[in-house]
């Protein structure tokens, strides 16, 4: 295998590699620039090869993936978004986005994406709540649910509140309402969706709150990551 550098006076450059296994590095290497204008590797996407090979990393414009070893086979590499409130929210009475009105995140096309939410908030008036996956544009499937504490709120001991949406096509995925949470306390929510989006227009999508008495402020802490998924099954089974 050969492989030849080509450097520019910008410092940017690429290594031209010969055979069939890539670059194989057996050194410790250390890979950086000065600049912060460039990063200090960049991957060029390709179709996954059709044989896992053990110790590789690939691109295919879309994830990444890795193979630890051939037993498991391939597995992809997340890499989610993260959305955090580092200071109380603005009070929520009428639907509203939880994470504030600059928190929705763009969407590919028929793309697979997992979101996972904690969130922690009050409410001035005892009554429901009803979380909602807004998006721009309808998806193509979408299932979500979440778990809380009980009515009484955080430090109390009763039912965990919880509920599901299965196999929804709506731009408003409501989740079932809770039970009637207490006033003046905490209250804790995981709130989980695996979606995959518009198949023409990915737009965006968004996580609301609605109180059927009082307010909802959200509280500081409070966040949610995004996950892009592959379209596909990564690994071996049997």
């Amino acid at each position: 295998m050969t492989a030849t550098l080509r450097g520019n006076p910008d410092g940017t450059g690429s290594i031209l590699v010969g055979g069939t296994e890539g670059i194989q590095i057996t050194t410790s290497q250390t890979v950086s620039f000065t600049s912060g204008a460039l990063s200090p590797l960049k991957m060029a996407s390709a179709s996954l090869v059709g044989s896992p090979v053990a110790g590789t990393i690939e691109y295919d414009g879309s994830l990444f993936y890795c193979t630890d070893d051939l037993t498991d086979g391939r597995g992809f590499i997340q890499s989610p978004h993260y959305f955090r409130l580092t200071s109380d929210g603005s009070t929520i009475s009428t639907i509203a986005n939880f994470f504030g009105s600059t928190s929705g995140m763009a969407l590919d096309t028929s793309t697979f994406y997992e979101i996972e939410a904690y969130l922690y908030f009050t409410k001035t008036t005892a009554g429901t709540a009803t979380f909602t996956f807004t998006f721009s544009n309808a998806p193509i499937n979408n299932n979500a649910n979440y778990v809380g504490t009980p009515v009484g709120g955080v430090g109390t001991v009763g039912t965990a509140q919880t509920a599901a949406l299965v196999k929804s096509t709506a731009t408003a995925g409501a989740l079932p309402a809770t039970g009637s949470l207490s006033s003046g306390v905490n209250h804790q929510y995981i709130v989980r969706a695996m979606f995959q989006a518009n198949a023409s227009t990915g737009g965006t999508v968004d996580l609301r709150i609605t109180a059927s008495a009082g307010t909802i402020t959200p509280l500081t802490g409070s966040y949610y990551k995004l996950t892009r998924l592959p379209s596909v099954n990564t690994g071996t089974f049997a």
